[in-house]
């Protein structure tokens, strides 16, 4: 039969209470680490959110431009035309 005295039943108490305040400031530990990696998943579904509508501004600013230079090579053609027409009237 085993007999537990005073003092080493003290000492099991202590070492037990050591034993949880190490258990708990582990798992407190990997929650933060959990914790930790949510946040940083958040942060990338944001930033890849951020990167594909800042592609497809770029593609947008690119067809843009395109349309831009188009009318102008439109509307300098038009206006040689027009001076054409005004040289013609006055002739």
């Amino acid at each position: 039969m085993v007999s537990i005295t005073l003092f080493e039943g003290i000492i099991l108490l202590i070492i037990s209470g050591v034993f949880v305040v190490i258990w708990w400031g582990v798992k407190r530990l990997v929650q933060i680490n959990d914790d930790e990696g949510k946040r940083l998943e958040n942060i990338d579904k944001s930033i890849s959110k951020i990167c594909e509508r800042l592609g497809q501004f770029d593609i947008w600013m690119d067809l843009h431009s395109k349309q831009d230079d188009e009318r102008h090579k439109e509307n300098k053609r038009i206006l040689v035309d027009l001076q054409n027409g005004i040289k013609d009237i006055r002739k």
